[in-house]
């Protein structure tokens, strides 16, 4: 079946040329090497996937969810610089540092808004 492709191809495409309309002229480069007589023409098997059932996907974030639990645990502060601190010095320093990180959040975008103005005069 690929060889009668291949014979059409080539009785199609022998005589064109888009450019000059002329003869094409063969060269070894241009002709495909392939031997078809080693293709095996047996259909590839699809593949078939099953999506996981719900149970089986609470019994993995569940289990995900323990893991995680543990690592927390073992942290004591999400910050690792105010672990030496007292509690009242932690939620200050952690209360500093959302008024910082709004700050900075609000900073950039005054600074967002001035670099996407334009003046309507140059339009």
């Amino acid at each position: 079946m690929m060889e009668n492709t291949e014979n059409v191809n080539s009785e199609i495409f022998e005589d064109f040329s888009p450019l000059t309309q002329d003869n094409v002229i063969q060269r070894d480069y241009t002709k495909p090497n392939v031997d078809y007589s080693q293709v095996n023409a047996s259909p590839i098997e699809e593949p078939i996937f099953t999506a996981p059932s719900f149970e089986d996907m609470d019994k993995h974030w569940n289990s995900k969810g323990v893991e995680e639990a543990q690592i927390i645990d073992e942290k004591a502060s999400a910050n690792p610089y105010t672990e030496n601190l007292d509690k009242k010095d932690q939620r200050k320093a952690s209360a500093a540092l959302v008024e910082a990180l709004l700050d900075g959040y609000s900073q950039l975008n005054k600074f967002g808004n001035k670099l996407v103005q334009f003046n309507p005069q140059k339009i």
